[in-house]
């Protein structure tokens, strides 16, 4: 089985809502409110890292859309939303499975590729942005105790 994830509304759009969605024959999105990722990135200014700020939240977005669909097998092919920080975003995404142990999805499981605007998955997103809502819901607050565990 084959799942693939994509975003609208990018993370450093401060003024809009971000949703990642998920699909294959089923489907499953999460939502970041504005006001939340706003907040979330006034905390990585203060903290110095402002750089990684993107990255990290949509990997613990990933991650957590993956861990709410219950997707522990099968290939997972992630969008290219940030080129250059895949490698990244994959041992985030790799940590997160491992310290939370709530999913077993094996690290080759999970690539990159180009999702493209006539993808289910990318329809999916998209309407699920435009509307503002989504399956799950995710807070500053989710996402602050998770990537407060990430290694540096």
């Amino acid at each position: 089985m084959a799942y693939q994830v994509d975003q609208s509304g990018k993370i450093e759009q401060t003024n809009k809502n971000t949703v990642i969605a998920l699909s294959n024959s089923t489907h499953a999105t999460i939502i970041l409110k504005a006001k939340d990722k706003r907040e979330l990135q006034d905390i990585y200014r203060a903290a110095g890292k402002p750089k990684v700020f993107s990255v990290q939240i949509f990997s613990a977005l990933t991650y957590l859309l993956i861990e709410k669909a219950k997707i522990e097998t099968g290939m997972v092919y992630i969008d290219k939303e940030y080129p250059g920080h895949e490698d990244i975003i994959k041992s985030y995404i790799n940590q997160l499975i491992s310290k939370r142990g709530k999913i077993r999805l094996d690290s080759e499981h999970i690539r990159f590729t180009l999702v493209g605007k006539t993808s289910n998955c990318h329809l999916i997103g998209y309407k699920d942005w435009k509307r503002g809502r989504a399956d799950f819901k995710v807070t500053k607050d989710d996402i602050l105790a998770m990537v407060l565990n990430y290694e540096s």
